[in-house]
């Protein structure tokens, strides 16, 4: 990965009560394509262990589709399609659930209630 690097150092002194407080700010660039792709690989880790993940989803092509994305936006990235294949998973199996329920309720008779 490549960074830009920026050191701040900030010196704050409390006079009421004679505290020093020294803060160090670090701030660091974007990742390369190739960062991407680590990023990626990490977050997408589980998924691929469990066999989660797509055969035909490429790292590599989101890696490069994903130019200027921070390290937290790419992270953001997965969570929101993780979670947008769950939310349709469930509600797959809501409807298989329902039309269940309704193959059932039409299955009966008056006869038998």
């Amino acid at each position: 990965m490549k960074f830009v690097k920026i050191l701040a150092l900030a010196v704050v002194y409390n006079s009421s009560s004679h505290d020093t407080v020294f803060v160090v700010i670090a701030a660091a660039g974007l990742p390369d394509e190739n960062g991407r792709g680590q990023i990626l690989r990490i977050h997408t880790a589980r998924m691929r262990d469990n066999g989660k993940l797509a055969s035909d989803v490429d790292l590599v092509d989101l890696a490069a589709a994903t130019k200027n994305f921070s390290g937290a936006e790419i992270e953001g990235l997965v969570r929101a399609a993780a979670s947008t294949a769950m939310n349709r998973l469930v509600k797959v199996c809501l409807l298989r659930c329902l039309k269940l329920s309704r193959n059932q309720l039409s299955s009966l008779s008056t006869e038998n209630i």
